[in-house]
């Protein structure tokens, strides 16, 4: 399997990975009001990492300590087939130059904020992976490595997993 990363150093191998959905409660919202700093996305990836008592990855261990309650009893891992077309944003600069490609007229990296074109990135790309590289004031809102998904059949279901929930 190769990952297309058009931003990356060429085609390479995405990790296996972990999709740990969070516990909802019944007042949660039915509809999320769309985030203008992340795109909206069919499912959302970390890379997943093995532990002695199941599994993580950056979104479950950032979460253990930034929101506790999502963190939920299973997850499910995947491993990635095909050749996705994944958008690979590194920092605050990669974002800026890719808005620019889409037309934005963007000066400062606090522009994006409002003016991201996730939608138009989406119909080019079947996801957009952050690897942080830095403390990224647009791209840290996306908090820790993650992989956005809007196409999901290059997703092989591996297996449902135990989500290491220790600190």
């Amino acid at each position: 399997m190769r990952v297309i990363e058009l931003l990356g150093e060429g085609a390479t191998s995405l990790p296996t990975q972990l999709y740990a959905p969070h516990p909802r409660s019944p007042d949660y919202p039915k509809t999320v009001k769309e985030n203008l700093m992340k795109p909206t996305a069919r499912l959302w990836t970390s890379t997943a990492r093995q532990t002695a008592r199941g599994y993580t990855s950056a979104w479950v261990e950032w979460c253990k300590s930034e929101m506790p309650g999502w963190v939920g009893k299973i997850g499910f891992l995947f491993q990635v087939s095909g050749q996705p077309r994944i958008l690979t944003l590194r920092s605050d600069q990669d974002a800026l130059r890719v808005a620019k490609k889409y037309g934005q007229d963007l000066k400062s990296v606090e522009q994006m904020f409002f003016s991201m074109p996730w939608q138009a990135i989406s119909q080019d790309f079947d996801a957009i992976r952050y690897v942080p590289s830095g403390h990224d004031f647009f791209m840290g809102t996306w908090d820790v490595e993650s992989t956005a998904w809007f196409d999901t059949k290059f997703l092989q279901n591996k297996q449902q997993v135990k989500i290491d929930k220790s600190k």
